[in-house]
């Protein structure tokens, strides 16, 4: 087994909050220095009130300099009722050197002090507070400008609170997203559509470690190439995938055995053993232990490759996250799929691990972590104004009552649904219908895949998503192994609720509430609204796809081909006479 390297913050890459879709080119910013981060120049480390200290009793403000050539003469200063207070130009300080000032009573729990030059220009990034601590107590950090305050306790003015770590520092919330638009098309097994080549763009740049978990690999050679090649190149590549029986030797994917092959013995783990029948859904790729990349999508043509089915794939760097990601992945390593899992890592990176000081991501994985009611049902019933859901399956009675709910107190629901996601005997959408949700069939040749829900997108302050690989449903809850993340961040948001707006407005010919074939005429582009035995340019009926599960496919499939006088599919009814001509919500009912 090859040695890990282990990654640290200097690696990170920050990308520009951008929806990419069909291509669209993302700007990519490198993160300051590890040196600059740790305090690169002169701030403030403690701010106290009325504290005694150096023979006399007032608010003091300790100031340490990190620069490796020392620092220039600087003032402290802070608001207050007339405008900005300064001291006297305090003198240059030597590289380590902390000096503690005092600023008499002119410090109040409402003020923010900051450091300035001799002229009593604002040195940029100084600004800290406000801190309503009691007198005599003060608020201090770590030796490091990014390091976050600590609550207010007994000053510790004049000596170091503690050295800096790049992993004590708050990361910038750097994310990469992409959402596939071909659901007119057809499914491809090449890698020229954006998610795929990202991903293996990703793979390609990687230099010590990935850590994966996929449901498996269908028609995606160029995937399993580029971790061949990570491999031969001195990459630990390491991963977990679905196997539909206790020998390894069963897949619901057909070429995860030649992803298995690829990477030798011993570096891909199937999820044999007791509660294999469950399935390891999971879609994350960790790499060098600084990025993590996850989503809805499977390495297949109908989704990484042809972008076929809607789905939506995230890269998030934040050495944070991955690790959460990573301690799931080994347990998984280890042999310990579904019930034999714990919940043994951590769930909420709140504001202060984030540099803009709002953003909250939170990782909850099945069957372990009940993400139902740690991240979903806490979203929905958090919105205030909008809740816009698109979903794969939807069974969940204790979702769906939190949405008829949401919809109940006013907050304008909207729902994309899979035709075939829909026609599910444990369906929650006619509840939703019932209860004047508007809710919309997808009428595309690909599926609805998606697992997710944006709420309250135009509010900045309260906009947030759920994602990742769990349909809302019982068994992505509390049997199959998943992977779901609550991320609280506008842009984050805004990126999804563009997406939403997007699959609406294609959906626009659908009445909502009405039903639509997951395999059909009516969910195809053909000579007739009803049969496509004549003609098929695009759509379910002509993708080589068994849409429904049924075992038939395209024209084998009776709602194809729904006037013209052939019992397609075998069942002794023809056309009219077969219930897949005359659609409702599920043939049980």
């Amino acid at each position: 087994m090859q040695e890990r390297k282990r990654g640290t913050l200097r690696g990170l890459v920050a990308l520009t909050t951008v929806a990419a879709c069909g291509g669209a080119d993302v700007k990519r910013e490198p993160l300051n220095e590890v040196a600059q981060a740790l305090g690169a120049g002169v701030f403030v480390t403690e701010v106290a009130q009325s504290t005694p200290y150096a023979g006399s009793t007032a608010d003091k403000v300790e100031v340490l300099c990190a620069a490796p050539g020392g620092c220039s003469a600087f003032k402290v200063c802070d608001t207050a009722p007339g405008g900005a207070a300064c001291s006297a130009l305090q003198a240059a300080l030597g590289s380590g050197q902390r000096v503690v000032v005092s600023r008499g009573t002119s410090i109040t729990a409402t003020d923010e002090v900051w450091l300035a030059d001799a002229s009593g220009g604002e040195l940029a990034g100084t600004r800290v507070g406000p801190f309503a601590c009691a007198s005599g107590n003060s608020a201090a950090r770590l030796d490091c400008a990014g390091a976050a305050f600590a609550s207010c306790a007994a000053p510790n003015l004049g000596v170091s609170a503690g050295a800096c770590d790049p992993a004590d520092l708050p990361e910038t919330f750097a994310f990469d997203l992409y959402f596939t638009t071909n659901q007119h098309g057809h499914p491809e097994s090449t890698c020229t559509r954006p998610l795929c080549t990202g991903l293996v763009e990703l793979i390609d740049a990687v230099t010590t470690s990935i850590d994966f978990a996929l449901y498996g690999v269908r028609s995606q050679q160029r995937v399993i190439d580029a971790l061949a090649a990570a491999r031969a190149r001195g990459v630990t590549v390491h991963g977990v995938v679905d196997s539909e029986d206790a020998g390894c030797s069963t897949f619901a994917y057909p070429d995860t055995p030649a992803l298995i092959q690829a990477l030798g013995p011993g570096n891909v783990v199937c999820d044999t053993g007791p509660g294999y029948s469950y399935i390891m859904h999971d879609k994350f790729f960790v790499f060098d232990d600084a990025k993590v990349w996850t989503g809805s999508t499977n390495v297949s043509d109908t989704e990484l490759g042809g972008e076929y089915n809607s789905d939506v794939a995230a890269t998030i760097a934040s050495a944070r996250l991955a690790a959460i990601y990573r301690g799931e992945f080994e347990e998984m390593f280890a042999g310990l799929f579904h019930h034999r899992k714990t919940d043994n890592t951590a769930h909420v990176l709140d504001a202060t691990k984030f540099s803009d000081g709002s953003t909250v991501v939170a990782s909850y994985f099945s069957p372990t972590d009940d993400a139902a009611a740690n991240a979903v049902i806490p979203l929905v019933n958090a919105a205030t104004a909008t809740l816009d859901v698109a979903m794969f399956y939807l069974t969940s009675q204790p979702i769906a009552n939190a949405v008829v709910a949401a919809a109940a107190r006013g907050v304008a629901v909207r729902v994309v649904i899979d035709a075939g996601g829909a026609a599910n005997a444990y369906s929650q959408t006619p509840s939703f219908c019932a209860a004047g949700i508007p809710v919309k069939w997808e009428n595309w040749g690909g599926k609805s895949h998606a697992k997710w829900a944006v709420a309250d997108s135009g509010l900045p302050a309260r906009a947030a998503v759920v994602f990742g690989s769990m349909n809302w449903t019982g068994s992505g809850n509390s049997d199959n192994d998943e992977n779901t993340l609550y991320v609280k961040n506008a842009a984050f948001a805004a990126a999804f609720q563009s997406e939403f707006e997007r699959e609406w407005s294609d959906l626009a010919a659908v009445p909502t509430c009405h039903a639509v074939s997951a395999e059909g005429a009516d969910s195809s582009s053909c000579g007739s609204a009803t049969d496509c035995s004549t003609s098929c340019a695009s759509g379910s009926c002509c993708d080589g796809t068994d849409n429904d599960y049924d075992g038939h496919t395209d024209l084998t499939d009776e709602a194809c081909a729904c006037d013209d006088g052939i019992d397609n599919d075998g069942d002794g009814f023809i056309d009219g006479d077969d219930w897949e001509c005359n659609v409702v919500l599920d043939p049980k009912e």
